[in-house]
């Protein structure tokens, strides 16, 4: 397979559980029914599993920038509960499968968090839920 085939099958595996996601949200507004956000964290993790699964690995550096799209995702839509389990599934494939070194995955994606935290204005009670947990 070629370097474009590679890309298009891999951002097919990340945006066909979105698209899903996108299909449930008009549908709920066509129906005046609240959403339900669960459904944004099961697209996001189904698109996560989709791309580490089938998805095709070209070069060493460029896998590490589309696992983390469906992070990006959830850094966007304010999703905690996917943050936390996407960082932790990324720490836990990247360790494995790219032998690299859990604590300092762990500290990055720490920080990702932190940066997000300050940057939404909500660090006084989330940063304490964190230092609780880490201590």
């Amino acid at each position: 397979m070629n370097l474009f085939q590679i890309i298009f099958i891999d951002i097919i595996f990340i945006m066909f559980p979105l698209l899903v996601y996108l299909f449930y949200i008009t549908y709920t507004y066509n129906v005046d029914k609240k959403e339900n956000n669960l459904f944004l964290d099961l697209a996001l993790l189904t698109s996560f599993y989709l791309v580490i699964s089938f998805g095709y690995d070209f070069s060493y550096k460029l896998p590490f920038i589309i696992y983390n799209i469906p992070l990006v995702i959830a850094y966007i839509k304010k999703r905690h509960l996917s943050i936390f389990m996407l960082s932790s599934c990324l720490i836990l494939y990247f360790a494995s499968y790219y032998e690299l070194n859990p604590i300092f995955l762990t500290i990055e994606y720490l920080l990702y968090y932190i940066i997000f935290l300050l940057k939404s204005k909500k660090i006084k009670k989330e940063l304490t839920f964190l230092l609780y947990i880490l201590v």
